[in-house]
């Protein structure tokens, strides 16, 4: 994450992160507070316009010179009707809506991204396996919508639990128009009254995972899915080869690297809740996710929580998950 970053636009709670960037205070702040201390900026739009002023009914979406960062720099190009909400006020309607002390705030992507959080309750699995659940409110200043939802992290390992869609990983997404933004504040409320029941939700989940023995035809299954072979071309050129080949040696590489984590490298991996489980290979691949290296790695926090990697974790989460629900007895919540 550090070099996701803008600047040192990072705000801690009382624990410092792990990239030790940014402030970290042991008294409470608000959003907005946050916000400003560790540096606040603005955008704008732009007419997005031809060489000869034909007007091209989008707009440029500009973040405004800092003090820090002198450059204008343009995020993106989105429709006419595109509604911005300025970093200050995403944190306005944050205070206005959550009266729970503000966990962590940052900025990323050059200011692309503006995220704040609150710590949710924590549950323990075996009374060994810690996991922390945070409401999390992502705010987006490209096309991309702003997303508020509860996300679990497993303490021992940091890892990001990626959820799939379902009863324990309520979400909501807005688009940019006014209409959609002026909910934002609404769902915060609704996904914060309601995280109790959801936690639940999402213990009984992990609690079912760590029951269900992983053997090698699961464990082909899960890799199958979350990191499948490339198909090979017919009759390819010389050229088309190549590439299948080097695509086939990243898939194979990516599945030998979740093999060792899942046989004893994983950060938690001998725990009993993990060792040899579902539990266990949903945490190796979430945490080979989280950290192994890739094409853009200053993306790669946004990635995990949003992107390609979490889009990875969440099918692994689900195969994982169906597979469960066939061998574990009792009475099960379907999520």
């Amino acid at each position: 994450m550090p070099a996701e970053l803008f600047g040192e636009r990072f705000y801690s709670n009382r624990a410092p992160a792990w990239h030790n960037l940014g402030l970290v205070l042991d008294t409470p702040m608000s959003a907005v507070e946050a916000f400003r201390r560790v540096g606040s900026y603005t955008v704008h739009l732009d007419d997005l316009v031809t060489e000869d002023a034909h007007d091209l009914k989008k707009k440029l979406i500009v973040r405004d010179s800092t003090v820090d960062d002198q450059k204008l720099v343009v995020f993106g190009i989105v429709d006419s009707d595109y509604n911005v909400i300025q970093p200050e006020a995403i944190c306005r309607v944050w205070d206005e809506f959550i009266i729970d002390p503000v966990e962590t705030l940052g900025v990323l992507r050059e200011g692309r991204l503006v995220f704040v959080t609150t710590q949710l309750e924590s549950f323990s699995l075996n009374k060994e396996d810690d996991v922390d659940n945070y409401l999390i409110l992502v705010h987006s200043l490209t096309a991309a919508p702003t997303k508020v939802m509860v996300s679990p992290v497993r303490v021992v390992c940091q890892n990001t639990l990626t959820l799939a869609e379902g009863k324990a990983s309520k979400a909501y997404k807005f688009k940019h128009t006014i209409s959609e933004t002026e909910r934002i504040g609404e769902r915060l409320v609704e996904l914060h009254n309601k995280s109790k029941n959801q936690i639940i939700s999402i213990k009984e989940a992990f609690e079912m995972l760590t029951k269900f023995k992983v053997g090698k035809e699961t464990l082909d299954a899960v890799l199958d899915n979350a990191y499948p072979f490339p198909v090979e071309p017919d009759n390819p050129t010389e050229e088309e080869l190549g590439d299948f080949e080097k695509k086939r040696s990243i898939v194979t590489s990516r599945r030998n690297a979740i093999n060792s984590l899942f046989n004893g490298d994983a950060t938690g991996g001998n725990l009993q809740t993990a060792k040899g489980t579902a539990w266990g290979l949903y945490n190796s691949i979430t945490e080979f996710e989280s950290f192994r290296s890739g094409y853009k790695d200053e993306a790669i926090g946004y990635d995990s929580l949003l992107g390609g990697r979490a889009r990875t974790k969440a099918i692994a989460y689900k195969t994982l998950m169906s597979l469960a629900r066939k061998e574990v007895k009792g009475d099960l919540v379907v999520i």
